[in-house]
């Protein structure tokens, strides 16, 4: 048996390779192809956490604050209605009138309304 040598592949003008008079079509390889290695917990925790920048906790962190002091604001906001309405529903009609007399309208008028609410007071 005799074995002979294939021709070299030559260049063509598209970029493929040219065997027996047809162009190979080209593949380009923008991610490298490597061997996949599986990564056990720790090494994927590491590897995570060398995605994670600076600036990424730093907005992790001002926006967990920021929505605390919302939320702790919202709560105390609430706590200190719910304080008023019991003050108010526990007050006699005269003194409660007078109270109410004296709040912004507009606050006094929600107050009323969670009274009759709550209490049916009114």
């Amino acid at each position: 048996m005799k074995m002979t040598a294939a021709p070299a592949p030559r260049a063509t003008l598209f970029g493929g390779f040219r065997r027996s008079g047809r162009a190979a079509p080209m593949q380009l390889e923008l991610v490298p192809k490597t061997k996949t290695i599986s990564l056990g917990f720790p090494e994927r925790i590491f590897a995570f956490m060398l995605l994670i920048t600076s600036t990424d906790i730093t907005v992790w962190i001002v926006s967990a604050l920021l929505a605390l002091g919302i939320g702790a604001g919202k709560y105390a906001k609430w706590r200190a209605r719910n304080q008023l309405v019991r003050d108010l529903a526990a007050m006699d009609r005269e003194r409660r009138e007078k109270v109410l007399s004296r709040m912004n309208p507009a606050q006094a008028m929600e107050a009323r309304q969670e009274l009759m609410r709550r209490f049916n007071i009114f």
